[in-house]
């Protein structure tokens, strides 16, 4: 703390102090040299295992891609009997609020495709609005061939109900 060397400080303090480490790098951690730290806590404790300290550690640097990494895991097991769109679903409701809170508009392919997959459940369910404003979150950037042709499917889907002369609507 003296020499203001927070990185090693990051590296050499033990892991089963990470929530003191995590508290001194809120304390003195500049704002350019915040996310660099946070991320490598993270992946100290994610080389141990311990999930939970770094996904916290990840969603303080906001980095969703490495948090929505460790949350995805979630889909391809059983937990308390949920269906893998409602663990679809509790993702992205994460994902989206974390993405607005940070700002980020740039996502892992990985992620894009958790997003084009829960957008196909969407539209299929009828619900093309909602699957639109989940594909508008990621952008226009380096989309995917798949998720461009998706993202148009839904809005001339949408166009197309916006269309439908109201006596044809039962």
């Amino acid at each position: 703390m003296v020499n203001n060397d927070l990185m090693s400080l990051v590296n050499s303090r033990p892991l089963k102090s990470w929530k003191e480490t995590l508290a001194l790098l809120c304390t003195f951690a500049q704002r350019e040299e915040w996310t660099l730290l946070c991320d490598t806590l993270a992946s100290r404790l994610m080389a141990v295992g311990n999930t939970l300290a770094a996904t916290l550690c990840y969603i303080c640097a906001g980095n969703i891609d490495k948090a929505v990494e460790i949350w995805s895991r979630s889909l391809t097991t059983d937990h308390e009997g949920k269906s893998y769109v409602d663990l679809l679903q509790d993702l992205m409701e994460k994902t989206i609020v974390l993405a607005l809170a940070t700002g980020q508009k740039q996502f892992s392919a990985s992620l894009c495709k958790l997003v084009e997959k829960y957008a196909e459940i969407l539209a299929s369910q009828g619900l093309l609005t909602t699957a639109m404003e989940y594909l508008k979150l990621m952008g226009t950037d380096e989309l995917s061939p798949e998720l461009m042709i998706l993202r148009d499917y839904v809005s001339q889907s949408t166009e197309v109900v916006k269309e439908v002369p109201k006596s044809m609507v039962f």
